[in-house]
């Protein structure tokens, strides 16, 4: 079983809250080799080892979903990136960079933004349009997740056990939340965290925006537990399994229920895009 772990930063979700793109500063990788990847393998990796990025079989909509999701909040979805020639999701490539400095995650993608512009000649600009989102409200029974019995801003004393204990007697930190997932059951859990977290993780699974429309306040203990790779509310596969639905759990487990709406928020536009120049 694979589970991460997030620290508690108090996050502010909105509509996809992307891109400081007018007042970012600029910087590049110091070197830069981007070569085809004609093997025909699908499976992607995108790293940054000590001094080095390296990227294999990416795709340039792979790129943009890494140069431009927020630093540290939901990753952003394919689908408001509209525009361009259709290899930008066929056409996959191999790249291996120096940064110039750093190697914290968002100057990675600032220099990603810069290879971008650089060697793929990208030019793009933003537009707000109506997006589909979710809204998360409060069913009618009531909330069943429950509040931290201690409310104290986790980030003032060292990290405590929580009260979410996994089925091997793992604890979450206090001010902590993750996802874990085998294939029988996904699991969303936090320990004395806002209810933004749990909108982070939803909406990275959800597949759009989430909007918190439940107006609770405070920090609170929640494990939710679901099928995975099951987000239809009632797919037929659904009845032969155990767990239930994304859908489904969060109502049954949190008293919380995400409900199709539509929503304002910005689209990535692309203008122009070219397959990268010789190294």
């Amino acid at each position: 079983m694979q589970k991460r772990f997030a620290s508690y930063i108090a996050l502010v979700i909105l509509i996809l809250p992307l891109f400081a793109l007018a007042q970012t500063p600029r910087k590049s990788f110091e070197v830069a080799s981007i070569k085809p990847n004609t093997s025909g393998r699908c499976c992607t990796s995108m790293l940054w080892p000590a001094g080095r990025f390296s990227a294999t079989s990416v795709t340039v909509s792979d790129l943009l979903v890494f140069a431009y999701s927020p630093p540290k909040g939901p990753t952003l979805q394919k689908d408001v990136i509209l525009g361009g020639p259709r290899w930008l999701d066929s056409d996959r490539f191999d790249i291996q960079a120096k940064p110039e400095s750093g190697e914290s995650k968002e100057t990675m993608q600032l220099m990603m933004r810069s290879l971008l512009e650089d060697r793929f000649h990208l030019k793009l600009h933003l537009e707000n349009r109506e997006l589909p989102v979710y809204n998360l409200i409060v069913v009618k029974d009531g909330l069943k997740m429950k509040s931290s019995e201690d409310q104290s801003p986790p980030n003032s004393q060292p990290p405590a056990p929580s009260a979410t204990a996994g089925a091997q007697g793992n604890r979450t930190p206090r001010g902590s939340y993750g996802m874990s997932s085998d294939s029988s059951v996904s699991t969303l859990e936090g320990a004395a965290v806002p209810l933004s977290a749990l909108v982070s993780m939803l909406q990275g699974q959800a597949g759009r925006p989430v909007i918190d429309k439940t107006d609770l306040k405070g920090l609170f203990d929640f494990r939710l537990e679901f099928s995975p790779n099951a987000l239809e509310v009632n797919a037929p596969e659904l009845q032969q399994q155990a767990r239930p639905s994304l859908f489904s759990a969060l109502q049954e487990q949190l008293g919380l229920k995400l409900e199709a709406a539509k929503g304002p928020g910005e689209v990535l536009v692309i203008d122009h895009v070219e397959k990268p120049s010789e190294n």
